[in-house]
């Protein structure tokens, strides 16, 4: 009895319309709307849906004629095994979405916070760029000074020289003058 209960509610609700029948499997595409899964995802469960829309119309054909109800038991456990299987892979295929989002999100805020620091690293080279070239024109203007003081210095040890050699002179004639004078006296 309780057999006959499934067997109806299944004829009732797997009989699809004439509208349904004539339509094309969906595609893994537009049924998940997951163009990132790896073409290997989509053609299993391609695969499956083909399986499942085949099943369908192999239950819709038995249906038409005068199979065994367990035949048609066995087949609808199968389309539900199916089916189970199907949404089994849809959920792998959504955690895997959701665990490759979330590497995603990582993946940009480390990249964010790369290109902050990267900015702060040029913003620093340009102030430590101005630094260095003004401490450069510092020590420029610093050695051409020091240049000069060394000439000026140079001029003045010279000068220096030749008026030490004119007192030394002077006092040699002075010390002459000296001797003639007490030797006149």
């Amino acid at each position: 009895m309780k057999s006959m209960k499934i067997l109806s509610s299944a004829k009732k609700s797997s009989r699809p319309s004439s509208a349904a029948s004539n339509r094309p499997p969906p595609s893994s595409s537009s049924s998940f709307g997951n163009k990132n899964s790896g073409p290997i995802m989509n053609e299993s469960l391609l695969q499956l849906q083909l399986e499942n829309t085949h099943l369908r119309s192999k239950l819709d054909a038995l249906l038409n004629t005068d199979e065994s109800k367990s035949e048609l038991l066995s087949l609808l456990q199968q389309q539900t095994l199916d089916n189970e299987q199907l949404q089994q892979k849809v959920q792998m295929l959504n955690s895997g979405v959701v665990e490759i989002d979330k590497e995603r999100k990582r993946l940009v805020k480390a990249a964010h916070s790369a290109q902050t620091d990267l900015e702060m690293v040029r913003q620093d080279h340009e102030e430590v760029s101005r630094h260095l070239q003004m401490r450069e024109m510092e020590i420029e203007s610093m050695a051409g000074r020091i240049h000069d003081q060394e000439r000026r210095l140079e001029g003045v040890t010279t000068e220096n020289t030749e008026l030490k050699c004119v007192i030394d002179q002077l006092d040699s004639q002075l010390g002459q003058a000296k001797t003639l004078l007490e030797e006149s006296e």
